[in-house]
């Protein structure tokens, strides 16, 4: 998975669709437990679940953790 859309503005298409495709990516790969995404938002280090929607509103709002380095 390309990483360059990580240290994007949050406010770009680019960064926009990074999300949209790590999310996917993690639905799609069985990344689920509960069917809650774990995540590497700079506030939750990746630490915590939350379903889709809200895992994308914290990767925007509290921004993608760029030393995240687990892409399998």
């Amino acid at each position: 998975m390309d990483r360059f859309w990580i240290k994007m503005d949050r406010r770009s298409f680019e960064y926009d669709h990074g999300v949209n495709s790590f999310i996917d990516f993690a639905l799609k790969n069985e990344y689920l437990v509960n069917d809650r995404i774990r995540y590497p938002c700079l506030k939750c280090e990746n630490m915590k679940l939350f379903e889709a929607n809200i895992v994308k509103d914290h990767l925007f709002f509290h921004e993608f953790d760029e030393t995240y380095e687990r892409w399998i």
